[in-house]
């Protein structure tokens, strides 16, 4: 019993790494000192962040139908090594190789990391006694974590060239990679293929199936516009914070965007881990939903309102509060639902449209809204209130 129980925790471990790296590619991209004053900088910085984006959106749905298709650890083994192909392009210029390295690092990166998906639709192992819902707060809190940690890396990394320290950042993925390769074979059992269905010649037909698959969950529809607003008023938050301290009159002490970035992912990270752990039948995470939508508004008034650093931070523990409350009962509402068959199609759909939403949030305001950051306030503070109206429409998960 106590080998067992040791098993389940190193594998518990291991998927939480794998989440864990997917967020620490992702917070590479994630913009910590956005050079407003140098357009050509900043439109570098805009449309590799838009690409690593636009290929994360497309292509998580895919690497969970594969999972379905091929066996769960099989894939994750795939996206591992994929994603250390992917961090070795930083180390082009020690070959002297010429690559766009502004187009190619993040088209590459955001193919390869599926991390998140696979992890949580590897826990739904058919003929098999479904594992807790403990393990998704697991899985995203690692995730979270694994962006924070990356975030302050680069913060610390900050004072030397920006080409080495994605050197130095793509050798600390290359080597957790290879570890979570290794662990991967020591501490999960093999699961193959769930679906027989597209095999063969037809492999690469339906592999978008998973968001008529996920409609099985009770009002499907409306709990995916949720989750997809939600995102849009976390990334509209997000794209705030390099400009909070240059357009705020912030008059005690100094403000760091790094800091309340960190504060937003850590924050959704131990909220995860701690309300997953809640019994879904109870009245409190019922509640979870609305809740998250209404601290969610709450935060982009706050960070309206600003005067010195303290409320600044404030607002982005509840930024990253709300997130993570949003995606622990959504992902709970279709992770209960989903059908271990095609759980990694299902998964990835829904996954795809919380990056879909945060990264409309994000994106637009941080291009358009640069010198009037109440408008991106306004966003954040609008995309939270519809999130609450169709929480109301949607009405309480059951699960």
């Amino acid at each position: 019993m106590e080998t067992s129980h040791k098993n389940n925790l190193l594998a518990v471990l291991t998927l939480t790494v794998v989440a864990a790296l997917h967020g620490a590619v992702l917070s590479q991209y994630l913009p910590l000192r956005a050079r407003f004053d140098d357009e050509m900088l900043f439109n570098r910085m805009f449309f590799g962040v838009l690409i690593f984006a636009v290929t994360q959106v497309v292509f998580l749905p895919v690497w969970g139908a594969f999972s379905d298709r091929l066996g769960r650890r099989r894939m994750i083994d795939y996206t591992l090594v994929a994603s250390a192909a992917a961090s070795l392009l930083s180390f082009a210029p020690l070959l002297h190789l010429q690559l766009p390295q502004r187009f190619i690092a993040p088209l590459c990166s955001g193919i390869a990391t599926a991390g998140l998906v696979l992890a949580v639709s590897y826990s739904l192992i058919p003929n098999e006694q479904r594992a807790s819902t403990r393990l998704l707060g697991s899985i995203l809190c690692g995730f979270f974590g694994g962006a924070g940690s990356m975030l302050l890396l680069r913060f610390f990394c900050s004072s030397i060239s920006p080409e080495n320290t994605s050197m130095f950042s793509s050798g600390i993925l290359i080597f957790v990679s290879a570890w979570a390769i290794v662990w991967v074979h020591m501490h999960l059992p093999d699961v193959l293929r769930t679906s027989h269905a597209f095999t063969g010649i037809n492999a690469l037909q339906g592999l978008w199936h998973g968001f008529g698959e996920s409609n099985r969950a009770a009002r499907a529809v409306w709990w995916k516009m949720f989750l997809g607003t939600m995102g849009v008023a976390g990334g509209s938050f997000v794209s705030t914070l390099p400009l909070l301290g240059r357009v705020v009159s912030i008059k005690q002490g100094s403000y760091r965007p790094v800091w309340a970035l960190v504060i937003v992912v850590l924050t959704a990270a131990l909220v995860s881990v701690a309300v997953s752990k809640w019994p879904p039948a109870a009245r409190i995470a019922r509640l979870l939903a609305p809740a998250s939508a209404g601290v969610a508004a709450v935060a982009a008034l706050l960070a309206g309102l600003v005067g010195s650093p303290a409320p600044a931070y404030l607002a982005s523990s509840l930024a990253g509060s709300a997130m993570g409350l949003a995606l622990v009962v959504v992902l709970r509402h279709f992770y209960t639902a989903a059908n271990p068959e095609s759980a990694g199609a299902e998964l990835g759909a829904v996954f795809s449209i919380w990056f879909a939403g945060f990264f409309t949030g994000l994106l637009p305001a941080l291009y358009f809204f640069r010198d009037i950051n109440q408008l991106t306030f306004g966003l954040s503070f609008c995309a939270a209130i519809v999130s609450f109206q169709l929480c109301r429409r949607a009405g309480l998960p059951s699960a």
